[in-house]
């Protein structure tokens, strides 16, 4: 049995986010390999805004570890549709998921405060879906 200090097998983006902060030094690049190409646009933004460098390469981009610079810029590649069958949710779908969970948690733990506060809460949660509408 090998172990590998350093690697992650987490699979939560909030856990990940965390544990890459606890490096130190911090990494010099990270590059953001798995899952959909938009999901891990969006991790290594996450991970930019913390102040560690990271991206998300293309499907055949050349990268030069050594001088750390991008050699070559890589293809998107588009997703075939799959006839017949539904396609599996995203990751960012099932993410929207646990939030709507979150969110009707939120809500039912707010029974008991303040009608101003109910209020608010009210407001602020239909201005996000007359956005999102």
């Amino acid at each position: 049995m090998v172990n590998f200090k350093g690697l992650s097998s987490h699979a939560d983006r909030d856990h990940l986010l965390a544990w890459a902060e606890h490096f130190s030094p911090r990494p010099q690049q990270v590059f953001v390999v798995h899952g959909d190409r938009e999901v891990t646009e969006l991790f290594a933004n996450d991970l930019n805004q913390r102040g560690i460098p990271a991206h998300a390469p293309l499907y055949e981009e050349v990268y030069d570890l050594v001088t750390n610079c991008m050699l070559a810029k890589g293809v998107v590649l588009e997703v075939k549709k799959t006839v017949g069958s539904a396609a599996a949710p995203s990751a960012a779908f099932l993410r929207l998921q646990d939030v709507s969970r979150e969110l009707s948690d939120l809500v039912n733990r707010s029974r008991g405060r303040s009608n101003k506060d109910l209020a608010k809460l009210a407001e602020q949660i239909r201005l996000v879906m007359e956005k999102w509408a």
